[in-house]
Order: C-alpha cells, then sequence, then structure tokens
C-alpha cells in the first residue's frame, strides 16, 4: 500500500508533464493554422488590389546598386532570369530580370529599365530593355581594339616626355615584330640591372 501511495505523486506528476506537452502542441498547431489563413488572405488582397497576374509588389527599391526586393505572393516561384515588369495604375514603370537570391518571401531583381517604386505590382514579361544609343566614331577616327573613342576634339599624342630609358619619345623607334627586332639597334640602359640576387650580396 505504501509502494503505491509513493507511486501516485510520481505517476500524477509524469501525466501534467504530459498535459502540458499536449497544450503546447495545440498551441503551436492553432498559431500556425492562424498564420496559414493570415497569409492566405494577405496574398488574396494583394492580388486582389494588384491584379490576377500579378506575381507579388515591390518591397524595397535601391536605385543606385540598381536592384529591387520582390514581396512574392503565395505560392509564387520566381526563377533566375525571368523577365519581370512593375505596373503603377495600370501603367508599366520598370522592366526587372530576377536573379537567385531569396530569403523567405522576398526575391531580388536586377533593375533593367525604368524607376519601380515601393509598392508596385510585379508582373511576368517579355519586353526587352530600349537598347541604349551608341556613340557614333567620328569620320576618320579609326577605334582602336574595338572601343569607340569619345566624342570631343582629337588629342594629338604628347611628345615632350621623356622615356625610362632617357630617350625623347619621338626617337623611339617604331613598333616592331620579333621578327625585326634587332638588339644592337635598342638604346644602352644606362644602369647595369640588378637582380634580386645582386640585391641580397653584400
Amino acid at each position: 500500500m505504501r509502494a503505491l501511495l509513493l507511486l501516485l505523486p510520481i505517476i500524477f506528476l509524469s501525466s501534467c508533464g504530459n498535459l502540458q506537452n499536449l497544450a503546447a502542441k495545440a498551441r503551436a498547431k492553432r498559431q500556425q493554422k492562424a498564420m496559414e489563413k493570415l497569409t492566405e488572405t494577405s496574398s488574396r488582397e494583394a492580388s486582389t488590389r494588384l491584379g490576377d497576374k500579378a506575381l507579388g509588389e515591390i518591397a524595397y527599391v535601391d536605385a543606385p546598386e540598381e536592384f529591387v526586393l520582390i514581396r512574392r505572393l503565395t505560392g509564387i516561384n520566381l526563377p533566375a532570369n525571368t523577365g519581370l515588369e512593375t505596373r503603377r495604375d495600370g501603367q508599366r514603370t520598370a522592366l526587372l530580370r530576377s536573379t537567385l537570391e531569396r530569403k523567405n518571401t522576398f526575391a531580388a531583381a536586377d533593375i533593367l529599365e525604368g524607376t519601380p517604386q515601393t509598392g508596385d505590382g510585379v508582373f511576368p514579361s517579355t519586353a526587352k530593355p530600349k537598347p541604349q544609343p551608341k556613340l557614333k566614331p567620328k569620320p576618320g577616327a579609326k577605334p582602336e581594339s574595338g572601343v569607340t573613342p569619345p566624342p570631343g576634339p582629337s588629342v594629338a599624342p604628347d611628345t615632350d616626355f621623356t622615356t625610362p630609358s632617357g630617350l625623347p619619345a619621338e626617337k623611339l623607334p617604331a613598333a616592331a615584330t620579333e621578327q625585326e627586332l634587332d638588339p644592337a639597334q635598342l638604346p644602352a640602359l644606362p644602369d647595369q640591372i640588378k637582380t634580386p640576387e645582386d640585391l641580397q650580396k653584400p
């Protein structure tokens, strides 16, 4: 009988712990259902406000770095390199390209063109950004290695400087290929060239 009386508090305490665990699990389940309902309601409200084809809305704009954060609607997946556009009052405000960066319901996208604002709707797009105007070369100017020279007056090369070998720039031999190079025609160096081993000698 005594053993039974000693076991009774132990059984009672262990059942209290189980009841607390059951209560915590039930509370967590209720909170999860409430969050799912809130997310669904929020997503429904956003899609009603933005339109049925909306993928999300702009949550943050970083104009200097040319990227935005998109708050995605529930169940929306934005693969990397997806063409997107933002709209405000039915008018397109920017073209975007989605990136790999993701965090919870947010996705990052690069701004290709335009000026998006926080709250703009994000929609799929096949539009291409307008090509940037190219600079026209001056008549008679030859671009070097495919680079178009900037507009402005042409500048004559500066020949008043002295090269490291001590010769004026205008007296340097014209560029030569390896077959044409003759060491006897090269100017003499003023001092002997020192190697790292020479510098370590006392």
